[in-house]
């Protein structure tokens, strides 16, 4: 599953061949004559910076193998979006989001290990949803965005249930979050502004804040119908 990034679930096109993907890979990024300066961060990652005679081009990440970058960054130039690129351990892209500004702008997509499309997702200037699915198309999380900033369900998902569940308003968590223990039973967290808080605040909360979601997490954790890849 992934790591950390508006609608309830994502629209997923078909898979297919992913044949366009060498295009992200890092050697067709940045051309072999750009200027590279090189960075060593103290948690050991290698950050390598790109430019040309018009300056910054992008940046790429390096972890323990320092040949295979694990993210690269393609700043917006001369009227072309920028790129956020996330990799496979082969070198081979796993993900890419186009941006305008610090946005998601336009159409995302994810990759398999084998290199087949598992899905496209539409951003406008920040505001969609960003899936993450394991390499055999099954669900794994949902980050629904809004201008940029995480807004609505964020879900976890596991074998056609969802095991982990939190609410956003505009960037920060509020609403509550909801976690599936093996034994069936679920753990509730209640948060207003980034705040932890106990029942009876969450409630009066809700009376004043009709757009609050439920503390009961039925209908939202436990199994759901799971979209297919």
């Amino acid at each position: 599953a992934r790591r950390r990034r508006g609608r309830a679930d994502p629209a997923v096109s078909a898979p297919d061949d992913g044949s366009d993907r060498s295009r992200f890979r890092l050697e067709a990024l940045f051309s072999a004559d750009a200027t590279r300066v090189v960075h060593r961060r103290e948690d050991g990652v290698r950050e390598v910076v790109y430019s040309d005679a018009a300056g910054l081009l992008g940046e790429a990440w390096f972890g323990a193998d320092e040949h295979v970058p694990f993210r690269a960054r393609v700043v917006e130039r001369d009227g072309a979006p920028g790129w956020e690129v996330e990799y496979h351990d082969d070198g081979n892209p796993s993900f890419a989001a186009p941006s305008v500004g610090d946005r998601t702008h336009g159409t995302t997509t994810q990759w398999s290990t084998a290199g087949t499309v598992l899905s496209r997702c539409s951003f406008h200037r920040g505001t969609g949803t960003d899936p993450w699915w394991n390499d055999d198309g099954t669900l794994a999380e949902v980050w629904p965005f809004v201008d940029g900033a995480l807004h609505g369900w964020e879900l976890w998902w596991s074998a056609g249930t969802v095991h982990e569940a939190r609410y956003w308003r505009r960037g920060e968590r509020h609403g509550p979050g909801f976690t599936l223990a093996e034994d069936g039973t679920v753990h509730v967290e209640l948060m207003l502004h980034g705040e932890e808080v106990d029942e009876g605040r969450y409630r009066a909360a809700r009376e004043r804040d009709g757009e609050l979601p439920s503390a009961d997490p039925e209908g939202v954790i436990g199994e759901r119908e799971m979209p297919e890849a």
